[in-house]
């Protein structure tokens, strides 16, 4: 068993979510916590001893809760400072064509990640946006198929080394380990739409009371992601809300999507389903989570969208790892590189 912790630090507020991964790969949910926060804010920090605290305080409330050791956690990040861009990579496969296996699409999406960054950017993740073959053929998946060169598109994340570097000092001098680092939307995607299909488009809306995230996917892949610096907390009346439904939909322009989610503990507010649906003309519905493994009241089902979809991400890293370094597994990969090389 492998305890997991998903900390999820928001526009205005720092949530933790725990669960167990068993050996059989089954989650189980031990508790959610949440706590206002001062020290980080649209979720950079902005008080270094203040956010110390609050994170020490949610970390206290949550061993006493579990009666667990908390050494391990995987971040959310949002907001300002992060960027998107497009990578790509081709490696000959062989003068013939041979089958491909695993260790040629990880170095494939190996190639393909080694874009150059602005200074001062650091790469937080990397998403395949589809694979192609030969001279350009789409393939969903190209494992077990023959072919003599191998394409692959990323989608990638980027954030300020120096919004990493602060999040990082301040887990860290807790005593704590990070694991990971997430873009917040995939942590709510895994969450609210476990089983999305491939031609589903969505545009997600992230709200918190100083800031919102927006993206955009097509399937699992993710297409768009871009923030806006205004959050519920500057929403006082009706006019106020349509404005700033106006202001997304303008940022959103040109991006294709059949259905609208509003996540966060900002799309609880009065009149938001409602103002979205008439403004972007599309279904708009509440983030909220929808894992066989949990089981929460309302309003923990959408404020923890973030920490229960960072366990998620992590959980499947694990187990991908898990199965990487398995002995038979090892032994098929040296069996099938032999009769590649002689064969």
């Amino acid at each position: 068993m492998r305890i997991i912790n998903g900390l999820d630090l928001g526009s205005s507020t720092i949530r933790l979510a725990t669960a167990a991964l068993e050996n059989d790969g089954s989650l189980r949910l031990l508790w959610v916590e949440s706590l206002v926060s001062d020290g980080i804010v649209s979720g950079s920090v902005v008080d270094m001893n203040a956010a110390l605290d609050d994170i020490d305080e949610l970390i206290g409330r949550m061993r006493r809760r579990v009666s667990s050791k908390i050494k391990h956690v995987v971040l959310s990040i949002n907001g300002s400072g992060l960027e998107s861009s497009q990578g790509s990579g081709m490696i000959a496969i062989g003068p013939k064509p041979r089958q491909i296996w695993q260790r040629d699409l990880d170095r494939c999406v190996k190639v393909a990640g080694m874009i150059k960054l602005p200074d001062g950017m650091q790469k937080i993740d990397q998403m395949v946006q589809g694979y192609y073959i030969n001279e350009g053929e789409s393939v969903q998946d190209p494992v077990g198929l023959f072919a003599t060169k191998l394409g692959v598109k990323l989608f990638i994340v980027s954030a300020e080394t120096a919004k990493i570097k602060n999040l990082y000092h301040c887990v860290e001098k807790l005593g704590l380990v990070v694991d990971a680092v997430v873009p917040s939307p995939n942590a709510i995607i895994e969450s609210v739409i476990p089983g999305i299909s491939d031609d589903t488009k969505i545009a997600l809306l992230d709200i918190g009371s100083h800031l919102t995230n927006m993206a955009v996917y097509e399937g699992r892949f993710l297409k768009f992601i871009d923030f806006l610096r205004k959050g519920t907390g500057s929403l006082v009346t009706p006019e106020d809300v349509t404005t700033y439904f106006t202001l997304l939909k303008n940022m959103l322009s040109g991006k294709e999507f059949s259905k609208v989610i509003l996540a966060g503990g900002g799309a609880l507010k009065d009149d938001m389903i409602e103002t979205a649906e008439g403004l972007f003309g599309v279904p708009c519905e509440l983030g909220r989570v929808r894992l066989g493994w949990c089981d929460l009241n309302a309003s923990d089902a959408i404020i923890h969208a973030v920490s229960l979809g960072l366990i998620v991400c992590e959980s499947k890293r694990l187990l991908k790892k898990k199965k990487m370094h398995n002995p038979l597994s090892r032994a098929a990969r040296f069996v099938n590189n032999l009769l590649e090389e002689y064969f």
